[in-house]
């Protein structure tokens, strides 16, 4: 399709209309998922799957309302693949879908969906081990988890700032990310870009202070704002690996908190300093 190159393409036994598949041997991220709808576009496709190693949480939720804003005759689908092996035996692959047309779930087998529930279901007991133990953990500093829900694969710190959370999880398939996470929906955009592009603008004098660099991320899709830290680490790690990755993250928690926290302070403390002198 011009100077694009779909990665697969396939046709429904049933019906012979088009399936395409993009391949992604990372996280799902932004350009992925315009190639997908461009190349649903260019082959009129019915089905849309997208193949990653990790689904990062907006674009599932991207793809759950494709699904739900589309007719019976598209369909998209994520899928994360991994590597099944037992005992000696060559490494297989397994997929695992994590996002389907709403009815598409009744046509799988009760032997599939049993195999679906059993592997969720042990990834969700993980997880909610995992942040239990965080949580307690930074209870002694004063943070407190916001949600209910600590069965996903991440969670967020409450922070003193609108908008603004400290997110914590893993991504990429062997990463554990701590991160600022500054949330136009909560405010407003234009005070979000703000937020982000003065922290930018102080990026040597932050990670100079905080001794190491940092992901910056100004998402294309949602008006969402993430600066970020990272070190090996997945959630089927041995226990001694995961107390490691849990006292890591306590530390990177409260070195953002002390580093950026100031500088939001000041951001807001302006603002409120130029609307007073508005009203007057």
């Amino acid at each position: 399709m011009g100077p694009f190159f779909l990665d697969v393409l396939a046709y429904d036994r049933d019906s012979d209309r088009p399936v395409i598949i993009e391949n992604q041997l990372e996280a799902t991220d932004h350009n992925h998922l315009g190639q997908l709808l461009t190349y649903a576009a260019g082959y009129d496709a019915y089905a849309m799957v997208w193949l990653a190693r990790e689904f990062r949480d907006e674009h599932r939720a991207s793809l759950d309302w494709l699904n739900q804003r589309t007719g019976e005759d598209t369909a998209f689908f994520g899928v994360v693949v991994g590597a099944w092996k037992i005992d000696e035996s060559r490494p297989a692959p397994h997929f695992r879908v994590v996002a389907m047309p709403s009815g598409w779930y009744k046509r799988i087998s009760a032997a599939e969906r049993r195999a679906l529930a059993r592997a969720k279901s042990e990834e969700e007991r993980l997880y909610e081990a995992y942040w239990r133990a965080l949580g307690e953990m930074m209870k002694e500093h004063d943070y407190v988890i916001g949600g209910d829900d600590t069965t996903d694969s991440w969670i967020w710190f409450e922070s003193e700032f609108e908008g603004v959370s400290w997110n914590v999880s893993f991504q990429d398939g062997s990463l554990g990310f701590v991160e600022l996470y500054i949330c136009s929906d909560d405010t407003t955009h234009e005070w979000a870009d703000q937020v982000f592009q003065q922290l930018e603008a102080r990026k040597e004098d932050i990670e100079s202070e905080l001794g190491y660099q940092l992901r910056w991320d100004a998402s294309s899709l949602q008006p969402d704002y993430r600066i970020s830290a990272e070190r090996p680490g997945r959630i089927s790690d041995d226990e001694e690996m995961l107390a490691e990755l849990r006292e890591w993250t306590r530390d990177q928690l409260i070195a953002f908190d002390g580093v950026f926290a100031p500088i939001i302070q000041e951001i807001v403390d302006m603002d409120s300093q130029e609307s007073d002198a508005e009203d007057e």
